[in-house]
């Protein structure tokens, strides 16, 4: 059986606050598993986006650890606020569905985008996603070899995805 350490919140909360790393790593190690499982039943979608909301709800914590006041609340009761807050935005991000202007303006820029791209990302593209291609036809009609189809395609992707985060 694992020993466990055990450890004085209030040295803990004055390490935290003192911004000390390795504090910060037992908090996370400490409360991950049982504030993961609050987001799991919170979130109600997949493991997956309660991972991301838990990693970005650490990172907030991390930012805020000068705003904690102890005499509101635990240590562990403020980092389950903190996370439901932020698991509250997800799901509002999750549940919006884009309005018809919104959608719009977004496919104007992905063309605007698609224009800026080198030639081959952008017909790699277009010829999937427009005409519905395989990657074996896009390798033919362009004279070029499926890796290399699959290369443009990756980056030319990766380019819209990023575009589209700074978007959204």
């Amino acid at each position: 059986m694992k020993n466990k350490l055990h450890i004085n919140e209030q040295l803990l909360i004055d390490l935290l606050c003192a911004s000390d790393c390795k504090a910060f790593e037992f908090v996370h190690d400490t409360f991950s598993p049982a504030l993961h499982g609050s987001l799991i039943d919170l979130i109600e979608t997949d493991k997956k986006n309660a991972v991301h909301v838990l990693e970005d709800g650490f990172s907030a914590v991390w930012q805020a650890l000068q705003s904690y006041d102890q005499r509101q609340q635990q240590l562990f009761a403020w980092l389950l606020h903190m996370m439901h807050q932020l698991a509250t935005v997800a799901l509002k991000q999750l549940n919006r569905w884009p309005s018809a202007d919104e959608l719009e303006r977004l496919s104007i820029g992905l063309r605007q985008k698609l224009l800026t791209m080198n030639r081959g990302q952008r017909c790699v593209i277009e010829l999937m996603y427009e005409r519905g291609y395989c990657k074996a036809r896009i390798a033919n009609a362009l004279n070029v070899s499926i890796e290399t189809v699959d290369t443009l395609l990756q980056t030319g992707l990766s380019q819209l995805k990023t575009y589209l985060k700074t978007f959204i």
